[in-house]
C-alpha cells in the first residue's frame, strides 16, 4: 500500500495511460512448436500498447543528471542533441523505433551547455545520428568559445565536416571513430547503409589532414547475405584506409594506428532483420580468425572484437519471450554462469538464437505499436535478401 492505494489499483490506473505496459494484464498462449499462439489482454487494457513520443524535443532538455566518477563517461557532461534517425539501416533499432528524426534548437542547446560547463569541462554530444545535426559545426565552436571541450560518438563518413574535425582536435581528441559496418558496397546495399568506399577513404583523409592520426573503424560480421568475399573485403578496405593514412601523414613524421572493432551482428526486434537467425558461433570465430590472420603482419593495425559466445547471449536476450526469464534468473543464481543456466533450465536457447522466423509468426514484442508496420519491415527484409 502506498499513499492509500494498493499495488493492483496503481497498476490498473497506470494501464489506462497510453504507452504503459503492465505485463500481468496480458496472457500469452503458445503453440506446440513453441511459437506464440496468441497474446490476449485481460479486461479493458488495449490489445496493442501504443508508443508515446514527443514531437517537439525543444520543450524539455535531456542531459546528465547524476554526476559521479563511478560511470563510463565520468569526465564529461552528456547532452542529447537529437532523437531518432532518418537513415533506416536495416540492422539498427534506433532507425526504426525512434522515428521520426527530431532535433533541438541551437539556443536550447546553448543553455544546456552553459549548465554543463559549470560541472565539467567537456561536453559529450549524443544522438542516434549526431552527424546529421545541421548546426553541429556551430554547436562545437560554441562549446570551444566557452572554454569547453567537445566529444562525439562515431561519425558518418559521408557527412564529416572540417570545422567539426578541427573542434575535436582542439578538444584533445587523438582518435576519431567511423562506422563502415561492412567492407563491400554490395553488403552496404544489403544492410541499407548508404555510404561508399570513397566516402570512407575521403573521410579518413580529412581526419588525418587535421592531425588526428588514429582511426577506429566499426565492423559487423554475421550479417544476412554475407559471403566469404565480404569478409575479405573488410581486409581490403582496411588496407586501403591505411594507404590513405600513410599518404596523408607522410609529412607529419609520425604514424597513427587503425583499430578495427569487430562485433557479431545481433538481430534486433522491430527491424527488418528481426526474422534472421544469429550466425553460428563457430562460423563467427572463423571469420574473426581470417581477418586477424590477414592483418597480423600489417604494421599500425590493431584488431579487437567481441566474443561471439556473448553475441549468442545478446541474441537470446534480444528476441526472447517471457520464458527466457527463467534462464536469466538461473544465470543470476549461478553468478553469471550462462552455460550452467542453459543446462539447468528446460528452455532451449537455440530456439530463440538460431531459428529462422517467418512472416506469420507472432513475436513477443508485436503488442507494441511503434508506428512501423510489420509488412513494411518484412518487405525491407526481402529486399535485402534480393
Amino acid at each position: 500500500v502506498e499513499n492509500g492505494y494498493k499495488k493492483d489499483e496503481i497498476l490498473e490506473n497506470m494501464a489506462d495511460i497510453m504507452g504503459i505496459y503492465v505485463p500481468g494484464y496480458y496472457t500469452v498462449d503458445y503453440k506446440s512448436d513453441g511459437t506464440i499462439k496468441d497474446f490476449e489482454p485481460k479486461g479493458r487494457v488495449p490489445r496493442k500498447v501504443k508508443r508515446r513520443w514527443v514531437k517537439d524535443v525543444d520543450k524539455f532538455k535531456t542531459h546528465s543528471v547524476v554526476l559521479t566518477p563511478n560511470t563510463e563517461f565520468s569526465n564529461m557532461f552528456l547532452i542529447e542533441i537529437s532523437r531518432g534517425c532518418n537513415w533506416g539501416c536495416r540492422f539498427c533499432a534506433a532507425g526504426f523505433i525512434y522515428r521520426p528524426y527530431r532535433k533541438r534548437g541551437l539556443e536550447n542547446l546553448r543553455e544546456t551547455v552553459v549548465k554543463g560547463l559549470k560541472d565539467k569541462d567537456k561536453i559529450g554530444l549524443i544522438g542516434a545520428a549526431v552527424s546529421d545535426y545541421p548546426m553541429l559545426p556551430e554547436l562545437c565552436e560554441l562549446i570551444l568559445a566557452m572554454d569547453g571541450k567537445v566529444s562525439l560518438s562515431s561519425l558518418r563518413a559521408d557527412s564529416l565536416d572540417d570545422r567539426v574535425i578541427k573542434c575535436l582536435k582542439a578538444s584533445g581528441h587523438k582518435t576519431i571513430s567511423l562506422a563502415p559496418e561492412v567492407g563491400s558496397e554490395r553488403l552496404c546495399g544489403v544492410i541499407g547503409k548508404k555510404i561508399t568506399e570513397e566516402d570512407i577513404l575521403s573521410g579518413a583523409e580529412m581526419i588525418i589532414s587535421n592531425d588526428i592520426l588514429n582511426l577506429k573503424l566499426y565492423f559487423l560480421i554475421g550479417l544476412p547475405a554475407e559471403t566469404s568475399e565480404d569478409i575479405e573485403e573488410i581486409v581490403h578496405l582496411v588496407k586501403k584506409v591505411k594507404h590513405r593514412i600513410l599518404k596523408a601523414s607522410k609529412d607529419k613524421k609520425r604514424l597513427g594506428r587503425v583499430t578495427l572493432s569487430i562485433n557479431s551482428f545481433v538481430p534486433k526486434p522491430a527491424t527488418p532483420f528481426q526474422w534472421h537467425p544469429f550466425d553460428d558461433i563457430k562460423s563467427l570465430n572463423n571469420k574473426l580468425k581470417i581477418i586477424r590472420n590477414a592483418l597480423k603482419k600489417e604494421s599500425n593495425i590493431n584488431v579487437i572484437s567481441d566474443l561471439p559466445k556473448w553475441g549468442y547471449v545478446q541474441s537470446l536476450l534480444s528476441r526472447g519471450d517471457r520464458r527466457v526469464g527463467r534462464i536469466i534468473l538461473a544465470a543470476y543464481r549461478f553468478g553469471g554462469d550462462w552455460k550452467k543456466a542453459f543446462r539447468e533450465t528446460d528452455i532451449n536457447p537455440d530456439f530463440y538464437v538460431y531459428r529462422q522466423r517467418y512472416f506469420e509468426e507472432i513475436f513477443p514484442w508485436d503488442f507494441i505499436d511503434h508506428g512501423m508496420k510489420k509488412e513494411h519491415l518484412f518487405a525491407e527484409y526481402q529486399k535485402a535478401l534480393g
